[in-house]
């Protein structure tokens, strides 16, 4: 990976990117837990768990989007951004993803 991967795509994509953030703010706590209450209050297996099933969320939804045909939406720096690569472009395109749910 040489870039940022934005957290876009399809419904699939969209439903793991999601499951991702939630493992990851899971993961937060429990380093929260650990820390007000003591590296004995949660196993350490169970932190790394969690962070390697994040991790693997990510890879699938990668995955995915590969098997799929479609594109990553990479993130680029504003001075690197030209008119194709804007909001505008990136609202279409879920907007085309929102109406192949439509014919579902």
């Amino acid at each position: 990976m040489t870039s940022f991967i934005l957290p876009a795509g399809g419904p699939p994509q969209a439903v793991l990117h999601h499951a991702r953030t939630v493992a990851r703010r899971l993961e937060r706590g429990i380093v929260n837990l650990r820390e007000h209450e003591g590296e004995q209050s949660v196993r350490p297996l169970v932190l790394t768990y969690i962070n390697r099933m994040s991790d693997w969320l990510f890879v699938l939804s990668r995955w995915i989007t590969a098997v799929l045909g479609e594109e990553e939406m990479l993130w680029l720096p504003l001075g690197k951004r030209g008119k194709e690569e804007g909001i505008a472009n990136s609202i279409l395109r879920q907007a085309e993803h929102d109406a192949d749910l439509d014919h579902i």
